[in-house]
């Protein structure tokens, strides 16, 4: 069981699985849950859709950082950094990129003749393919390779959810994808801000050493602050969007989630103030009150929240609630750091 486990952890570390399975792939999740829920008639085939569109977006995200590791081979060696490709001949790497590049092929003619899909994907595989190789290389052309993650991983991709499960003309689509915009900015922007002194250091010319740690890190600030507004109007909308499910005494059903999230949201603002800082909730080694505001809320309690609604209304979904639990299984074994956070808040 023991070897098991350490070569799951081996492959979860071989496709960065940290990158993009807990930070970033629950923003889609929660979008496809809200969807489905939202939907006037009870349809089995979403729980298909859904699974599907796992693959496809799961694909797509070990892809692009799959060729981000091919390209930067060379500057991850003089930087020390630890690159997965780098133990493969140069064929083996080819030929991984190319399996997985296969697999976001077949998952993804799944949605083929959905609205806009194949402008939207073809779009997301340009900027995940070009943001590293060259000859476009985006991650060196200043502001534009500041932009292009965030919106290869986040917003484009929101936006595909969208086009299967949704509607692209909705204010649903803009607050998400608002939403996207600054989470996946907050969290791109700051992986440039903690690798300046190693991009100075090898001259790759990303935004951060063009123009500054200060104004990457102002920037940084910025957008997390954004983020968390974005989320409360999304929480807004979609509890208005909702309203027809209540608690008894006509108590909207999100109402607990706002409430939570909103006291949360001012406790962490009031002690920002004090100590004159906003928190980093994605690159610190001591997690704590911000990471749960940013993270543990949006990205396993309100997802959560939403597949238990889900199954209120259709035990058919309860795959679902096992899939998602499953998904994000590592998260909960890191909650006594948050407990403790929470304690020494109240100190």
């Amino acid at each position: 069981m023991e070897d098991l486990l350490k070569k799951i952890n081996s492959f979860k570390e071989f496709i960065r699985w940290n990158d993009w399975a807990i930070d970033k792939l629950p923003v889609f999740f929660t979008a496809c849950f809200y969807l489905i829920l939202k939907q006037p008639v009870i349809s089995h085939i979403f729980i298909l859709d859904f699974f599907i569109f796992v693959i496809f977006i799961s694909c797509t995200a070990v892809y692009g950082y799959l060729i981000n590791n091919f390209a930067d081979l060379d500057i991850d060696f003089k930087q020390g950094k630890k690159n997965s490709l780098s133990n493969f001949s140069r064929t083996s790497q080819i030929l991984i990129i190319l399996l997985t590049l296969a697999s976001v092929l077949v998952s993804g003619l799944y949605f083929q003749n959905r609205s806009f899909f194949i402008i939207l994907w073809a779009i997301q595989l340009f900027t995940s393919t070009f943001y590293s190789l060259p000859p476009i290389r985006f991650k060196e052309r200043g502001l534009i390779g500041l932009i292009i993650p965030f919106l290869a991983q986040l917003v484009v991709p929101t936006l595909i959810c969208f086009s299967i499960f949704g509607n692209l003309y909705s204010l649903d689509t803009l607050i998400f994808v608002l939403y996207g915009f600054f989470k996946g900015g907050a969290y791109d922007i700051g992986h440039q801000y903690h690798d300046y002194f190693r991009d100075l250091k090898t001259k790759t010319s990303t935004f951060a050493v063009k123009h500054g740690s200060n104004l990457i890190f102002s920037i940084f600030k910025l957008f997390i602050i954004l983020e968390r507004i974005a989320f409360i109007l999304l929480l807004i909308i979609i509890s208005r969007n909702l309203s027809y499910l209540t608690f008894s005494s006509h108590i909207p059903i999100l109402l607990p989630v706002f409430l939570v999230y909103f006291i949360l949201f001012l406790t962490v603002v009031w002690k920002e103030i004090k100590e004159k800082v906003v928190s980093d909730p994605y690159y610190v080694n001591i997690r704590g009150l911000s990471n749960i505001l940013h993270i543990i809320i949006p990205n396993v309690v309100f997802p959560v929240y939403l597949l238990f609604i889900l199954i209120l209304k259709d035990f058919t979904y309860f795959p679902l609630l096992v899939f998602f639990l499953i998904w994000i299984f590592p998260t909960p074994s890191k909650l006594r750091g948050q407990i403790q956070a929470l304690i020494r808040s109240r100190e």
